[in-house]
């Protein structure tokens, strides 16, 4: 059997507006009464609500939104109340029709009900189709017509003197504006922007004339464009600050610890010259030196060695490697050391090679006397050693405009330990020993307080008259 149902009362209110009410949204809430067999309806209904161009079906119409399904609705005593949200569209152009279908618990179809609801008018659109009349200083009519335009994304509602139109972001007639407000001032002009500047320059997109404040976040702190220390730059400013500074000479990267200009000498400074100062206010000017620093320096290279350091070792300039043991470069004013020890300390000068300012070099001494000096206690040796050579010591002398090389070599013509006085000069040896302890030389002069002699055996009856002899003591 099919239920007969009614509503009796229907109250519509449209809750909410764009640009009238902001609090409200796009939800209308409808109240109404369904009977059914003449008697108020009890229980639970499913209701369907679709929005409509025309009060009676026709075989072409669509529906405009909806339909919008609200199931197992409450309803006592006839009453019932549901909340609908068509969207905001449903509500332009023309007027609006509700149609709504009902059924009792879930069971059987829907029943469309007739006739239709007219969607009526809310206080709010009231409001605005009669502010026409209201006293002068309010909101007309013509100037909330925008001609059914609906703006695009970035729009915004402008005045043209007549009405409210839609109007694109953008420079005003002249392609100039500008928006003053107490002690601050912003300007556009040909596409520039000034900031504290009626003319930005051309082809300059922004220009702030004065201090710029931006807080990027971040353990730093935030970033300020101004004068730090009466200089051009900026600086990162928070429980400590660093500083990129300009004074027309001289650019500076600073920090330090507390929130003042940190001074020059805690960074890195670079002059117009191109010169590099490292501890310093500014690097020479006219320098040579691309890269000067002023203070001790590590160099951490990574190896066995250790850290190189240079400072000031055992109090004169120069440089170590510290690691387990260390080794030293160092020069006092008037000799270079090239020292090594062990343990951290300072190597003693004696432990290494020492070059003195008149050319002089000493082992085992920092002040030698002659070109190579090497000193010792105890046993002092100095080899020349060649693996699979001759083993030479070179002497060169040019003497009263003559050079002549005389060489002592170990291995001379390439024997193994025949040792020998070359004169490399003339291209033959002079003398030699070898192995065995004979000495062989070419001539032999002995000039005065020396004898010769050379014991051989003979026999008693061969002796020569004038030989000289000397008597045997076993036999006599």
């Amino acid at each position: 059997m099919k239920t007969n149902f009614k509503i009796y009362l229907l109250l519509l209110a449209l809750l909410s507006l764009p640009g009238f009410a902001h609090a409200q949204g796009t939800a209308i809430g409808y109240q109404g009464r369904l009977n059914t067999g003449g008697a108020p309806a009890t229980g639970l209904y499913d209701f369907t609500f679709a929005v409509y161009e025309a009060e009676l079906g026709g075989v072409t119409e669509t529906v405009v939104a909806g339909p919008l399904a609200r199931d197992a609705v409450p309803v006592t005593n006839g009453l019932f109340n549901v909340a609908l949200d068509f969207g905001p569209a449903v509500f332009t152009g023309p007027a609006r029709w509700l149609q709504i279908s009902v059924r009792a618990n879930g069971v059987g179809d829907l029943t469309p009900l007739t006739p239709r609801t007219p969607l009526l008018p809310t206080p709010y659109s009231i409001f605005a189709a009669t502010a026409a009349s209201v006293p002068s200083g309010t909101v007309v009519a013509d100037q909330l017509n925008t001609g059914g335009v609906l703006p695009t994304q970035g729009q915004f509602l402008s005045y043209d003197g007549g009405n409210l139109v839609w109007s694109d972001p953008g420079p005003a007639v002249g392609d100039v504006w500008s928006r003053n407000l107490p002690g601050t001032d912003i300007y556009y002009t040909a596409g520039n922007v000034g900031i504290g500047t009626a003319t930005p320059t051309p082809g300059v997109r922004l220009e702030v004339n004065g201090s710029t404040r931006v807080t990027a976040g971040g353990s730093g702190g935030f970033l300020q464009i101004g004068t730090p220390n009466g200089e051009s730059g900026l600086g990162v400013v928070g429980a400590n600050r660093f500083d990129l500074r300009f004074d027309g000479a001289t650019l500076k990267l600073a920090a330090g610890v507390g929130t003042g200009p940190p001074p020059p000498q805690y960074g890195i400074t670079i002059n117009t010259n191109g010169n590099v100062g490292i501890g310093m206010a500014s690097p020479l000017i006219a320098s040579q030196w691309k890269l000067e620093v002023n203070g001790a320096t590590r160099l951490t290279p990574g190896g066995s060695g250790g850290a190189v350091y240079i400072s000031a070792p055992n109090g004169e300039s120069g440089m170590g490697i510290i690691g387990a043991n260390r080794a030293d470069l160092r020069f006092d004013g008037s000799t270079l050391k090239l020292v090594a020890g062990a343990g951290v300390g300072p190597p003693p000068s004696g432990n290494g090679v020492a070059i003195t300012t008149a050319g002089n070099v000493g082992i085992g001494t920092t002040s030698p006397v002659a070109k190579l000096d090497v000193r010792g206690s105890g046993t002092t040796e100095a080899t020349i050693w060649s693996a699979n050579e001759r083993a030479i010591l070179s002497l060169n002398s040019t003497l009263a405009g003559q050079n002549r090389i005389w060489t002592l070599e170990s291995g001379v013509f390439g024997t193994p330990g025949l040792f020998g006085i070359y004169d490399r000069t003339a291209g033959r040896a002079r003398l030699t020993i070898d192995t065995a302890g004979v000495v062989s030389v070419g001539v032999l002069r002995i000039t005065g307080g020396a004898d010769l002699a050379e014991p051989f055996q003979m026999k008693e009856e061969a002796l020569a008259k004038g030989s000289v002899v000397v008597i045997d003591d076993e036999h006599p």
